[in-house]
């Protein structure tokens, strides 16, 4: 869809709200780019070493910022996580202990098949 730099831009700058600025900057390598809305507070800022890859970043927060979901799995929980959580309440009494004789003889039987 896109084949330059400046395709991108152009169309980052036709779909981002009026009043706002994309600005980039590449130094030594690394790219820096942020949305600035009029209040002059950063709504979006990234950094990458590929400028295709920030632009097309921008691109896709710009998108997909105002989309509504739709899908049940994706849409928030309306109930809240309590904060406390009873314990489990286990009635089953814990396991005798093992006889130590009896844990040694199963050791040394499974060392001498070997």
């Amino acid at each position: 869809m896109f084949q330059t730099l400046e395709e991108i831009e152009a169309y980052i700058n036709q779909i981002k709200p009026t009043n706002w600025i994309f600005t980039y900057v590449f130094e030594n390598g690394w790219g820096s780019a942020s949305l600035v809305d009029e209040n002059n507070q950063v709504q979006w800022s990234d950094s990458y070493l590929d400028l295709k890859i920030l632009f097309l970043n921008a691109l896709g927060w710009l998108q997909v910022r105002d989309h509504q979901i739709t899908h049940p799995a994706w849409k928030p929980r309306d109930r809240e996580v309590p904060l406390y959580r009873p314990p489990i309440r286990d009635d089953n009494p814990d396991p005798p202990d093992l006889d130590p004789n009896e844990v040694a003889l199963v050791y040394n039987s499974t060392k001498n098949k070997e």
